[in-house]
């Protein structure tokens, strides 16, 4: 028995550099767990400059949450990539060089990119009359990615520590934290979006749900190279629909590393995803 300690204690450790200062929260649940960290690290680091930069703000959060290091070149990946329709993500990511724009909230043509875009500058112009009926809305999508991203808002909304009524934040929370678990049976943790509903769940305070199950159709599904590559459609930055491309194997792989981080390992508390 020490021997198999040791060596996940070890095995915790080589995971993507796991940094002194967080060493004590270094060791795995599960052993398969720490080698198929390690494995998406690695996959992640060889991406390199290709890598979608859409995802730096979960990749930091998760190197900041768990001690890991991805390798990822992010000055790189930042410098020429940003677009107009991006700055809602860049604000996330350099929330000092993004300048909020009062104005940008009504250029957005879809729902969902709106929703996302007031919980995450809540405090520059708080929530107006239609704030929750969008969310409620956007909830509601439950057979596609329009839930999870609601999920993703209403944490924000949290972080960012916004004024809200408090009760209707916990029905909202409580009906997305039952839709999302759903969302996940119905699609057996085995696609882009399943996978993106195990995550939400999980952030949205639903860690105790995430099922072994899941965690073992997940680590089945990945690739000898590191990545999980779904057969789900996802959309690039530039908002094409794409199948089967090494930035739909980043989104997916990305979101598969979350999950396994929150399942297999205690993370440091008090880390945010935005500030």
């Amino acid at each position: 028995m020490k021997k198999i300690f040791i060596l996940y204690v070890i095995l915790g450790l080589m995971a993507c550099h796991t940094s002194q200062k967080t060493a004590h929260n270094a060791a795995y649940t599960d052993k398969r767990i720490a080698e198929s960290v390690q494995k998406a690290c690695k996959y992640l680091k060889m991406r390199g400059a290709k890598f979608d930069f859409t995802l730096i703000p979960i990749t930091q959060y998760l190197e900041k949450k768990y001690a890991i290091s991805t390798g990822l070149p992010y000055d790189s990946l930042l410098m020429g990539n940003w677009q107009a329709e991006m700055h809602p993500l860049e604000g996330l990511i350099s929330p000092k060089k993004y300048k909020y724009d009062a104005q940008t909230a009504k250029t957005f043509s879809a729902e969902l990119p709106r929703l996302m875009y007031l919980s995450l500058y809540c405090k520059n112009c708080g929530l107006d009359s239609n704030y929750w009926a969008m969310m409620h809305r956007q909830s509601a999508d439950s057979m596609g990615y329009g839930l999870p991203h609601a999920a993703l808002s209403l944490k924000w909304l949290q972080e960012k520590k916004c004024e809200y009524a408090d009760s209707i934040f916990e029905k909202v929370k409580k009906q997305q934290l039952f839709s999302l678990k759903n969302l996940v049976t119905r699609q057996n943790c085995a696609t882009d979006l399943g996978i993106e509903a195990v995550s939400m769940l999980g952030y949205l305070g639903g860690k105790e749900a995430i099922q072994a199950e899941w965690i073992e159709k997940l680590l089945s599904l990945q690739d000898k190279n590191g990545a999980w590559k779904t057969d789900a459609y996802i959309y690039t930055p530039t908002q094409e629909i794409t199948h089967n491309t090494n930035q739909q194997y980043d989104h997916t792989t990305v979101l598969a590393l979350w999950v396994l981080l929150m399942y297999g390992r205690e993370g440091e508390g008090g880390v945010n995803m935005v500030e």
